[in-house]
């Protein structure tokens, strides 16, 4: 089980003190776990376990999740967004200082996708702060690069679809702003998400499809 959201700056230091996680109540082998726990209760964490997909050496990433699969999705963009901002940020404090010595990550990403399929409307509410907080920071990676970077690289770092069962009341807000990269969907099946994995395999460099 992966923490679904943990601090911005803090994930990028690897200091990480707050985390959140989204765990079912009702399926899943951890609904016993929580039925013992009460408030003051105290947990023991243990690991990471797991393998280190590197996801900051390829250049295209698609992220995708169908449920309560994007517990598993969102640390990863997450992790990768900060790092952009991070590094946006130090060259163009760099470029205009000219003698910072600080850091860069220097990831090879230029491309994040990230696409979830919602199994009903009211699950965008689990995690409705997280994808706000992810599209600030998305925000921010960009206003923060300098204008040379803007020419020379014009696609957008993060895409993100939200795939709806069903045409929900568009009175109803998102938890997200809408626009060109951040957008609700509807009836995306196999054929249309393999027609997006062939348009993304055209960009240069490597590609890797995490699912959860």
């Amino acid at each position: 089980m992966m923490p679904v959201w943990s601090n911005p700056d803090q994930y990028v230091t690897g200091q990480a003190s707050d985390l959140t996680f989204l765990i079912s109540r009702t399926v899943g082998h951890h609904r016993r776990s929580l039925g013992s726990i009460f408030p003051d209760s105290r947990l023991r964490l243990d690991g990471p376990y797991g393998k280190d997909l590197k996801l900051h050496t390829f250049e295209t990433v698609v992220l995708t999740a169908k449920g309560l699969g994007i517990s598993g999705i969102l640390p990863f963009a997450l992790h990768l967004a900060a790092r952009k901002r991070n590094d946006n940020g130090l060259r163009d404090k760099s470029a205009r200082l000219r003698d910072s010595s600080e850091p860069v990550f220097g990831d090879l990403s230029r491309h994040v996708d990230l696409i979830w399929w919602l199994e009903h409307d009211d699950q965008d509410r689990w995690v409705h702060d997280q994808l706000r907080s992810l599209q600030e920071i998305d925000n921010k990676a960009c206003w923060t690069r300098s204008l040379s970077q803007l020419f020379a690289n014009s696609q957008k770092f993060l895409v993100v679809w939200c795939i709806y069962p069903v045409k929900r009341n568009p009175e109803r807000k998102l938890p997200f702003t809408s626009n060109e990269f951040w957008s609700r969907r509807y009836n995306f099946g196999f054929d249309e998400f393999s027609r997006e994995l062939r348009q993304e395999a055209r960009y240069p460099g490597r590609t890797v499809v995490v699912g959860k």
